[in-house]
């Protein structure tokens, strides 16, 4: 059983002594890279992130951060592609502003 952190918690070594054993808990999982938005051009099917420090076996996770991206019903995006150094995000080209947010993360090993 993970014990948790009261907001109201007055005794500082206690905070820190739970949220250090929860940071040794997810060590385990992996490390966040970096994170952004992006917004996918709308006269093309692919848009290209830049990210310093990603790699090939990394992993992307994208999110809706518009209404136009939440709500697109003939639209969608994905992941196509991760390399050193950028990702690819395949959608359908229209006139559409969909922003998408993501985070690059190192998986665990």
């Amino acid at each position: 059983m993970t014990a948790t952190l009261n907001p109201r918690e007055r005794d500082p070594s206690r905070a820190y002594r739970l949220i250090e054993a929860r940071l040794a808990q997810l060590e385990g999982f992996g490390a966040i890279i970096d994170a952004g938005t992006v917004t996918c051009s709308t006269s093309t099917v692919t848009t290209t992130v830049t990210v310093a420090g990603l790699a090939s076996t990394d992993l992307v996770h994208l999110s809706p951060a518009s209404s136009d991206a939440a709500s697109d019903a003939n639209g969608w995006a994905y992941v196509s592609a991760i390399a050193a150094g950028e990702f690819t995000v395949t959608h359908a080209s229209n006139a559409l502003t969909r922003t998408y947010r993501w985070f690059a993360f190192t998986p665990p090993s």
